[in-house]
């Protein structure tokens, strides 16, 4: 359908990265996808984002989704924690991931040059699949070595880890709150049974503005709706049925009727049109005076 994020290229990774400015969704996230054994010794109400880039001596830039500092609670330090987006099988991604961790180990260095005793900081690399199969791509160098036929293979650890959401059952998204609404539009984005998708997520983002995230709401259903292979009418057929299914006191508790109403009159509706360039322009200034961060859909929107 058209809508804000229309003309888009890498509209996942795009979604991803604006998503990853939010400190809650950033702390549901790693509550999601941090192993249990790591989470409970670090402190994830105080993950901080470092500078999204890198530069090694050749002066060439390397860019992650994010890069953040994790402190432990028991210890002053912190773990640093390297995010991927992936919706495909990348094989470079191991490459870079060591780039990542090199230029990481190099800053640390550089900045404790004038200790006896130098510690690097410990490094958590993950990648966030949701393509379609499993991952393939190697995850450790040593992998893709071709050794001798009579050698014995070494044993040898991960460079980074993949989360996989399609080996996430649908239930357990809801208590993620916000990287559960966004991750739940990754995993079902193409699904042929679609209508049933979106159902779900407007359950999961009906639960969102309960908790005042209107804004977040607006974004991840808008994302899901101009990237879906449904059609605008079906899309608003299934829009309609949920919200006639709600009983009146859940629509009276609900802003999701309100963001979806917001939507259509302000002309990025499912279903509508290309408005004019000023409309677009009108749009943006009420999204801003209503505290939703604009920055991406100037982008996309205004040129």
């Amino acid at each position: 359908m058209p809508g804000i994020f229309k003309g888009v290229t890498h509209i996942h990774d795009k979604a991803f990265r604006h998503a990853l400015t939010s400190p809650c969704f950033c702390n549901s996230l790693f509550d999601m996808i941090l192993p249990e054994h790591i989470k409970k010794e670090l402190d994830l109400s105080a993950i901080t984002l470092l500078r999204e880039s890198f530069v090694d001596e050749n002066l060439r830039k390397l860019i992650s989704d994010g890069i953040f500092s994790i402190p432990f609670k028991e210890q002053d330090d912190a773990m640093v924690a390297i995010v991927e987006h992936q919706s495909t099988h990348n094989h470079s991604m191991i490459i870079r991931m060591e780039e990542y961790k090199q230029s990481i180990i190099k800053a640390a260095l550089a900045e404790r040059n004038n200790e006896e005793l130098v510690f690097v900081p410990l490094i958590y690399a993950v990648v966030l699949y949701h393509g379609r199969g499993p991952y393939k791509a190697a995850t450790s160098l040593e992998a893709l070595v071709r050794y001798p036929v009579r050698w014995p293979r070494p044993e040898y650890n991960n460079s980074y880890e993949v989360f996989n959401l399609h080996e996430m059952d649908d239930d357990a998204f809801q208590q993620y709150d916000w990287a559960g609404a966004l991750c739940f539009a990754f995993k079902h984005i193409r699904d042929k049974d679609g209508e049933e998708s979106l159902r779900q997520l407007l359950m999961l983002l009906n639960d969102l503005t309960s908790q005042g995230s209107d804004g977040f709401a607006k974004f991840v259903l808008e994302y899901f709706c101009s990237v879906t292979d449904l059609s605008d009418p079906v899309i608003e057929n299934v829009i309609s049925q949920y919200q006639r299914s709600q009983s009146p006191e859940e629509k009276s508790m609900s802003t999701l009727d309100k963001i979806i109403a917001y939507g259509r009159r302000e002309g990025i509706e499912i279903g509508r049109q290309e408005g004019r360039q000023e409309g677009r322009r009108e749009m943006l200034e009420k999204l801003r005076q209503e505290g939703v961060d604009t920055k991406l859909l100037e982008k996309v929107i205004v040129s």
